[in-house]
């Protein structure tokens, strides 16, 4: 039988008298209402119509395809309930089309960059994934995760000398003939810049004749009077004189130089990374630029500069290049193009700024290069800043975010506000964002029509079909909890229909949380409703400002704002202290980034991220750089990898400065009496180390259970074994020690 295709859109008028096929299994799918097409609808279990199975198309992961629908590679984006269809207040999508996608978009996955790692977070907030670029040999422009990175080299050199040349003079017998032969040298001459002066004959010649010379400086050594002769051509010299040639060595082949130079930076054999020559702009030095596999072969090189080279016969000039590579969206790069020229003139001198662009299709690098460490870092970071743009908020607090961005006709329509070359309205799929890119001065019109549009759309009407035993879900406790929790402006019930439907008016997340409440009601849960499920577990009064959980518990906002700043304590995940602290319930991050204000979620992410530095403090340490909080991870092997912050160099086995050629630290200070004496010290103090992080701890009172503040270990303080728990260790200390605390002792010898 034909299946009834109003019944599938959830409003068909017949009911059960209908002569189509109502098909109970099957619900409405979402998308924006329509007028009711006119063609019948194929049954979706039809092997011969699913959609082959297709790679995930990388461009619109990062919102930036350009195919949209037309793109052979799968769109992922965030779909609604598939039992809840939708109807939109207005229609803003383009023609052909859909307002909404209906393929999956897979669980949040939320990520951030900071200290020099890319980390991502799991579903209850703890970090579940480190990884870090700069570890890596080669840096890629992007890594695995989908992230832009900036590529960092400090084992760069930049090593010049003056090509060989020599003086020639051009003798004339007047000085309006000299005149215009210097003339003749203003163009460039074999590549070079000539210089040229006219000197005119001594005060006391005897000479009856003045002979006015013409000094030319830079000259090829090879060049000969033929090729000044052709350059002067109507005015020739009576008489050209050459001056001695810089290098006595007559080349052999055209680039002996920059052969016999790469020989020299790289004695017995040693592999470069990268090797390539130059001329300076007036043609009177070559420049070689070489990347080094190591520092110490780096440090090596740059010994030998301002030495004199005999086969050159000019000194050698050798100093260390700090490059920083930054990727970014053409797209965005656009938008930003006179800010950064901006930061190009700013930083001249200190630092240059250049920008590479191989295709429009391909990422734009910020290339920022220079010889000291700090102005480049100082460049690198304000070009971050400038790269980052501005997140779209509501209230200066929560993120402005709809499941219709992700579509293929939500990034149309955000590009209908971006205004080319002036402002960009970025979506960042994987943090659900929208990010603001360029002039600041236009962002108003743009994050207003954004807000507008956000705002209708959650005012959307969604419908529920009750349809089998949700009626009688609906009936007995599922309808009361959908208005509690949503309140009753938003949940409507309506029995003219048949099916019967609650209608939702509100944003697809209230449709979805409409539907669980409805799946999820039961008898047991009719019973749990009082005056009580509004009290705040923290405080113990009614919620003010309530915030409600999933789990039905309620929460004064600051009450739960307080909560979550317990992370940087080692409190996570975090859980609901409703039901007098049974409940228990893991609350996710999808959960809390709808329930805390933008900065105090990312200052969540940020204690998360500190937290599991610390609990891991003998496989991560910081920076040496004082006030720089990149940081390392450690390595068996040793490798001298440069902060992306500071661009310095560490060793990752024993986290001290970079020493290629040299043993690490270790060894030598564990040999040596200081780590000795150092435990003596430590034992005249009070002072032990966590057996799990190395953290020290100082205990000054209280019982001998001691949890370590940076990894949060359960300790005995009298003999330093872990466990579990604090009940654990307290039935250790009676059986083991037979004493929790010293009643009449402060500490053992104080």
């Amino acid at each position: 039988m034909t299946i009834c295709k109003y019944h599938a859109r959830g409003f068909c008028i017949r009911g059960h008298l209908c002569r189509f096929e109502h098909d109970s299994n099957k619900e409405p799918q979402p998308g924006h209402q329509a007028e009711p097409s006119q063609t019948f609808t194929l049954r979706a279990e039809a092997k011969e119509f699913l959609p082959p199975t297709t790679r995930e198309c990388l461009f619109f992961q990062a919102g930036s395809c350009r195919n949209g629908d037309a793109c052979r590679f799968q769109h992922s984006s965030a779909g609604t309930d598939s039992n809840v269809t939708t109807s939109a207040s207005r229609a803003v999508a383009p023609p052909n089309e859909t307002g909404h996608d209906n393929r999956p978009i897979p669980p949040s996955d939320i990520q951030i960059r900071s200290k020099g790692a890319v980390v991502r977070f799991g579903p209850d907030g703890q970090v579940q994934n480190v990884q870090f670029p700069a570890h890596e040999r080669s840096v890629a422009q992007k890594v695995k995760n989908g992230l832009p990175t900036a590529k960092v080299k400090i084992r760069t050199v930049c090593c010049s000398w003056f090509n060989p040349s020599k003086i020639a003079y051009l003798h004339y017998k007047s000085r309006k003939w000299a005149n215009s032969a210097m003339r003749r040298f203003e163009r460039k001459f074999r590549g070079r810049h000539i210089q040229c002066k006219v000197k005119p004959p001594p005060p006391h010649h005897n000479s009856k004749i003045s002979i006015w010379s013409v000094q030319l400086s830079n000259v090829p050594a090879d060049a000969t009077e033929n090729e000044l002769r052709e350059v002067l051509k109507g005015l020739p010299p009576d008489n050209i004189v050459f001056g001695k040639s810089t290098c006595s060595r007559k080349p052999d082949q055209p680039d002996w130089a920059v052969n016999f130079v790469r020989d020299l930076l790289c004695p017995s054999g040693q592999q470069l990374e990268t090797f390539g020559s130059a001329q300076s702009d007036n043609g009177a030095k070559t420049k070689v630029f070489t990347c080094f596999k190591t520092v110490s072969d780096m440090e090596t090189a740059v010994g030998i500069s301002g030495t004199y080279i005999l086969e050159l016969g000019s000194k050698i000039y050798v100093e260390q290049m700090f490059i920083v590579k930054i990727p970014t969206l053409p797209d965005i790069y656009s938008v930003l193009e006179d800010q950064v020229q901006e930061l190009q003139a700013k930083n001249s001198i200190t630092a240059r700024i250049s920008v590479l662009h191989d295709g429009p299709h391909k990422p734009v690098s910020i290339r920022i290069h220079g010889h000291q460490s700090m102005p480049v870092a100082k460049a690198k970071s304000e070009v971050e800043r400038l790269l980052k743009g501005t997140v779209v908020l509501y209230d200066n607090q929560g993120v402005v975010w709809d499941d219709y961005y992700s579509t293929a006709a939500g990034f149309s329509y955000l590009r209908s506000l971006s205004q080319p070359g002036k402002v960009l309205l970025y979506r960042d799929l994987r943090r659900r964002q929208l990010v603001l890119h360029g002039c600041s001065t236009l962002f108003d019109p743009v994050r207003c029509a954004v807000m507008e549009d956000f705002r209708q759309r959650q005012e959307s009407l969604y419908f529920i079909p009750l349809e089998g035993d949700l009626w009688a879900k609906a009936l007995r406790s599922g309808f009361r909890w959908i208005t509690n929790r949503l309140g009753k402006q938003k949940a409507k019930l309506d029995v003219t229909r048949t099916p019967r439907l609650i209608t939702i008016t509100g944003s697809a997340e209230d449709a979805r949380l409409a539907r669980e409440l409805l799946d999820s009601s039961s008898e047991d849960r009719e019973q749990e409703t009082d005056d009580k499920s509004r009290e705040c577990p923290v405080c113990f009064h009614d919620a003010d400002n309530p915030v409600e959980l999933s789990c039905g518990h309620f929460y004064c906002q600051g009450c739960f704002e307080d909560q979550c700043r317990t992370i940087k304590d080692g409190m996570i995940p975090i859980t609901c202290h409703g039901n007098e602290g049974s409940c228990e319930k893991v609350l996710t991050l999808d959960e809390i980034r709808k329930l805390l204000p933008y900065d105090q979620f990312e200052a969540l992410l940020a204690a998360s991220w500190n937290l599991y530095i610390r609990k891991h403090s003998d496989e991560l340490d910081y920076c040496l750089t004082p006030d720089c909080d990149t940081v390392f991870n450690t390595t068996e092997e040793a490798l001298a990898v440069p902060c992306e912050n500071c661009l310095s160099s560490t060793c990752t086995k024993c986290h001290a400065i970079s020493h290629e050629g040299l043993p690490c630290w270790t060894k030598d200070y564990e040999k040596s009496g200081d780590a000795e004496r150092d435990q003596q010290w430590m034992d005249k103090h009070h002072i032990k180390r966590c057996p799990k992080c190395k953290t020290a701890i100082e205990k000054t009172g209280g019982c001998h259970h001691v949890i370590c503040g940076a990894c949060r270990q359960d300790i005995c303080w009298l003999c330093t074994a872990t466990f579990k728990n604090g009940e654990d260790c307290y039935t250790h200390l009676l059986k083991v020690h037979g004493r929790i605390d010293d009643e009449w002792a402060h500490l053992d010898q104080w």
